[in-house]
């Protein structure tokens, strides 16, 4: 049997940069790390900052790339990566605590949601 893929949410405009430059489930995993952070992207990294830790250096040099696109600061995006970790088939309880909000936070950002589910 073929593995399901996630059916993620619409990127917000903050966030649609950073999806263009590393797809999906890297972007996910860039914002969850540094979100919120006022972030500079070098056009020539060397690969061993933070950044390039988390996502790699080749991810890191396309991130570069679109920089001129994303704000000083790294978005939190949260509503959108509770969807998208929901299209993951992560509980709500994993949800609340990746983002770090409550249940409840987590519930009312689902509200609504379009997102489909990878295991069905």
């Amino acid at each position: 049997m073929d593995d399901i893929q996630p059916f993620y949410p619409v990127p917000t405009a903050q966030v649609q940069p950073y999806v263009d430059a590393l797809g999906t489930e890297t972007a996910i995993e860039f914002l969850l790390n540094f979100g919120g952070a006022e972030l500079t992207v070098s056009l020539s990294p060397n690969g061993r900052g933070m950044v390039g830790r988390v996502i790699g250096l080749e991810n890191t040099i396309k991130l570069g790339n679109h920089r001129d696109h994303m704000q000083p600061r790294v978005p939190l995006a949260n509503k959108w990566l509770a969807q998208c970790l929901y299209a993951q088939s992560l509980s709500v309880a994993s949800i609340a605590r990746r983002l770090r909000s409550s249940d409840t936070t987590v519930r009312g950002y689902l509200r609504g949601n379009n997102a489909r589910r990878a295991n069905g």
